[in-house]
């Protein structure tokens, strides 16, 4: 699949399952790894059957690494979005 110059990162979403945290993982394409420190990123966690959103995060830098937390969550599927500018990321994430 063909990806844009927009899309400038790759998004790893581990443990998956989980129970209790994401660790969410942002890694740049391009050799320099640069990111864009102005954009502001926001996490956002759907649950799969209902669409609703259950967690939302925002940070004000774009990091490497987010640690995301999930207890009290109830089991099942989410949908983790990942949105820094333009860019968007969507990973699936089981909760048991």
């Amino acid at each position: 699949s063909f990806r844009s110059g927009i899309t400038a990162s790759s998004v790893l979403a581990f443990p998956n399952p989980t129970k209790d945290v994401i660790n969410l993982t942002v890694t740049g394409k391009d050799k320099s790894d640069k990111f864009v420190k102005t954009n502001k990123v926001v996490v956002v966690l759907i649950e799969a059957k209902s669409a609703l959103k259950v967690r939302e995060w925002k940070f004000e830098n774009q990091q490497k690494t987010y640690t995301l937390n999930v207890k009290g969550l109830k089991k099942g599927i989410y949908y983790l979005r990942y949105m820094n500018g333009n860019e968007r990321e969507t990973k699936q994430i089981i909760i048991e």
